[in-house]
């Protein structure tokens, strides 16, 4: 392997904390790695990995095999972290562990990567929507957030301003001769407006999220019904 895929490699690793452990077991120095998964493995997990067949999982050794820049990319772009969360999404039984032996651990892997027992894309697709939404909405608040600190950067001590603006509203004038005074006041009402506007949006914000939440709960809950009767029915034919 060249020395840039190599560093490459082993910066991946690095960065991200889930990626030198094992996906499977949890050990630590992971140096082993399914190449169409896009996770890092232990010595024995990969070994496991080798009899799922390669149209399941590619092994490679991150040190003693040749990769591709395409290869590379493809485990920069998932990871042990973000695919645990689609193949262990729905998981209820114990992972294996550094001491646990090779029939654990293939039982295990069987279940995880050829039978998608606890396999939950729903979950995932709606952690990323609640991800994705949330940004739009932040970006929303955001530029009104600006535009009021834009606005009041414009009068913050300007305490003839501020003195208008109480006598107005103490007096309930709406209109001054000055069309100068006037602009300032304008100005004032503005910030005032887009605040409002902000409270509104930061309460949109949080009632959106409650809804996607309960939507994603309900899913949640319809997936694992769906499961549990997939089993039942093959208890029955066995």
């Amino acid at each position: 392997m060249s020395d840039l895929n190599q560093k490459i490699l082993e910066k991946i690793i690095k960065e991200n904390q889930f990626n030198n452990k094992c996906a499977d077991c949890d050990t630590k120095f992971a140096r082993w790695a399914s190449v169409n998964l896009g996770i890092f493995l232990c010595q024995n997990c990969a070994s496991i990995h080798r009899g799922l067949g390669t149209h399941i999982s590619y092994i490679k050794s991150v040190n003693l095999d040749e990769w591709t820049l395409d290869m590379i990319e493809n485990m920069k772009k998932n990871g042990n972290e973000k695919i645990n969360k689609l193949y262990e999404g729905n998981l209820n039984i114990k992972k294996p562990d550094l001491n646990s032996d090779l029939e654990e651990r293939r039982n295990f892997i069987e279940k995880k990567y050829r039978d998608k027992k606890f396999y939950s894309d729903l979950n995932f697709i709606n952690q990323s929507l609640i991800i994705n939404e949330n940004n739009i909405k932040n970006d929303k608040v955001n530029k009104v957030n600006k535009d009021i600190d834009l606005l009041s950067f414009e009068i913050k001590n300007d305490k003839e301003l501020n003195d208008l603006f109480n006598f107005s509203n103490k007096n309930n004038i709406e209109h001054f001769d000055d069309i100068e005074v006037n602009n300032k006041i304008n100005k004032i009402n503005d910030i005032m407006n887009q605040q409002q506007i902000y409270q509104q949006q930061l309460y949109q914000q949080q009632l959106y999220q409650q809804q996607l939440y309960q939507q994603q709960l309900y899913q949640q809950q319809l997936y694992q019904q769906q499961l549990y009767q997939q089993q039942m029915l093959q208890n029955k034919k066995n």
